[in-house]
């Protein structure tokens, strides 16, 4: 969030509340993403309930540590009515490929859906892509010391170019 509270990005059917933290362990950025932990994010897409309307589903980055003792980022998308419905895995792919694949069993099981695959990118859908979220983590401590991140990926950032 801003100094005044307001959302850091607000639009139609997404809202990110807050950007979290810079974690430079490996895990939590790739050449091309960024996951700082903490980050809380709002997004409306399809309701696993009733694949007719549509819900709002928080996306969550988390840290957990490992049987080493090394830190991962755990993505969650959980469903903002029902607390107790999340989906969590290890790249945010992933956590909204299991949510993409509930929506599928649940219109397969009402006839209104086809069995083919649905690509998922889960990084967008985060929002974790947009220019303005990406100016916003580009800016957040410790990112300019994240050695994976390509050239281009500083860029969206807003990073200086070595």
């Amino acid at each position: 969030c801003g100094m005044s509270g307001e959302p850091v990005l607000k639009s139609k059917d997404f809202t990110c509340t807050t950007l979290g933290q810079i974690n430079s362990n490996a895990g939590f950025h790739t050449e091309r993403d960024v996951f700082p932990v903490g980050f809380h994010a709002t997004r409306t897409y399809q309701s696993i309930l009733n694949p007719a309307a549509k819900e709002v589903y928080e996306c969550i980055i988390s840290e957990q540590q490992s049987e080493g003792g090394v830190c991962k980022p755990v993505f969650t998308v959980r469903l903002q009515s029902s607390a107790d419905i999340s989906y969590s895995a290890s790249s945010p792919t992933e956590a909204w490929q299991l949510v993409v694949e509930e929506l599928s069993k649940q219109k397969r099981s009402t006839s209104r859906g086809s069995n083919k695959s649905v690509e998922v990118d889960g990084c967008a859908l985060f929002g974790l892509r947009h220019p303005k979220i990406l100016k916003a983590i580009g800016a957040l401590p410790g990112c300019d010391t994240l050695v994976k991140l390509e050239q281009s990926a500083r860029k969206s950032l807003g990073l200086a170019i070595s």
